[in-house]
């Protein structure tokens, strides 16, 4: 099928990624990743471990490897049971590793102890699940290979992580931990979610997408040709013949509307008019 837009002289331009404010999405480890508050200019302050109280050297290439007596007292399976699910997280090495002083052992329990509660347990468990479907949608978005819907799926992983960030904000606020180290998580979480930087994360992805979502445009199609042109209030045909035929509609009955695929990938003709429709767009297709 040939497409044609009409519209002289249209080139389309190399897109970049706003104001390249996002964070790249990728598995974390649970590590020290003194992580400064970004809202307190002159006003440093990291938060470095849930599972240490002290700075802590990350687990990397020195990682411990299985004690010997973990396969005697069946504790590999015990480790492999808990952590099934979880391979992004490497959380093996942390339980090859015991805690060294009592500091670290009651600043463990600490934590555990907030965690026994439902609503501590749930905004984590929460917070864990959204993390993991970004980290599933990051890896869809690198199969596709139209740009334009690309950048698109990108914004939606962008504002899938701004919205898990405020909610886990939201429900560690309101749940009220105790522990030392997840009321230190807390305070970090409300620095950086209210940080100059991650708002405008937020203002730019949503003005983008508001953007996008006022574009109408026409599809033609005649033949094996489709022209693809700006709306300009032309009659929606499908609207009328719904709406002539409404009358004779009795109950339930079998539809004959055309419907649409949910998969992902775009096919030639559909990357060809979103290609057209950029052209038309430019402006709005260039702040992706």
């Amino acid at each position: 099928m040939a497409a044609t837009v009409e519209r002289a002289g249209t080139t389309t331009t190399a897109l970049p990624y706003g104001s390249g404010a996002v964070p790249e999405v990728q598995p974390e480890r649970v590590e020290s990743r003194h992580l400064e508050r970004v809202d307190s200019p002159g006003q440093p302050s990291t938060f470095d471990s849930i599972l240490f109280p002290m700075p802590t050297s990350p687990l990397g290439a020195d990682e411990p490897l299985q004690p010997d007596y973990f396969a005697d007292f069946n504790l590999d399976q015990v480790v492999s049971s808990i952590t099934v699910g979880r391979d992004d997280y490497h959380l093996e090495s942390y339980f090859h590793r015991g805690p060294e002083d009592l500091e670290t052992i009651r600043y463990r329990h600490e934590v555990f102890r907030d965690l026994e509660d439902h609503a501590i347990f749930a905004c984590i468990s929460t917070f864990e699940e959204s993390m993991q479907e970004i980290r599933k949608k990051t890896a869809q978005m690198g199969k596709l290979h139209e740009r334009y819907q690309r950048e698109r799926y990108f914004l939606d992983v962008v504002q899938s992580y701004t919205d898990a960030v405020v909610v886990l904000r939201d429900q560690l606020i309101g749940a009220h931990p105790a522990s030392r180290g997840l009321r230190l998580f807390r305070d970090f979480v409300v620095s950086y979610s209210g940080s100059p930087a991650f708002g405008a994360l937020i203002a730019e992805a949503d003005q983008v997408v508001d953007a996008l979502s006022k574009i109408t445009y026409s599809l033609a199609i005649a033949g094996d040709r489709a022209t693809v042109r700006r709306y300009q209030g032309e009659a929606d045909y499908s609207a009328e013949v719904l709406q002539t035929f409404e009358k004779f509609r009795q109950g339930a009955s079998k539809s004959y509307l055309l419907g649409f695929n949910n998969w992902l990938e775009m096919n030639p003709v559909e990357a060809r008019v979103l290609q057209l429709v950029a052209q038309l767009f430019p402006g709005e297709f260039e702040a992706l």
